[in-house]
């Protein structure tokens, strides 16, 4: 007998099969987070770099005028990176915006990149 170990979105819905660890972004998206590895290791980076301007809690503001990423009125869910694929790409290609704890602007990896926008997202969608 195959053990399934994936998750499937149909019709915008997350359907959980065996041994999967899924919860939906939001309601506004069918983007998940499938992996409770990722967030964990996006919490962490997101300590160490994003934090420094973001705030640790995501408030924003902390410096060179950085947005609330979670919570009411951020600039996650009702911008344009409300999404994996976006938030992803725009982390990648623009954080951090200056140096921090020797990472470099743009210094993170993609698989960093994905792992800090889940962790984002995540966090947008537990404090609903």
């Amino acid at each position: 007998m195959k053990m399934w170990t994936k998750s499937a979105i149909i019709g915008g819905f997350c359907l959980v099969l065996t041994g999967c660890r899924t919860a939906t972004i939001s309601p506004r998206t069918t983007t998940t987070v499938s992996d409770t590895a990722a967030v964990a290791a996006g919490h962490d980076l997101y300590q160490e770099v994003c934090a420094y301007c973001h705030g640790n809690n995501g408030q924003g503001g902390t410096r060179f005028g950085a947005p609330r990423l979670w919570g009411p009125n951020n600039a996650i869910i009702s911008g344009a990176y409300n999404t994996l694929g976006p938030l992803t790409a725009y982390i990648k290609r623009a954080m951090p915006s200056q140096a921090v704890n020797g990472i470099n602007p743009g210094g993170l990896t993609e698989v960093q990149s994905r792992e800090v926008a889940q962790f984002i997202l995540w966090k947008n969608h537990t404090l609903k």
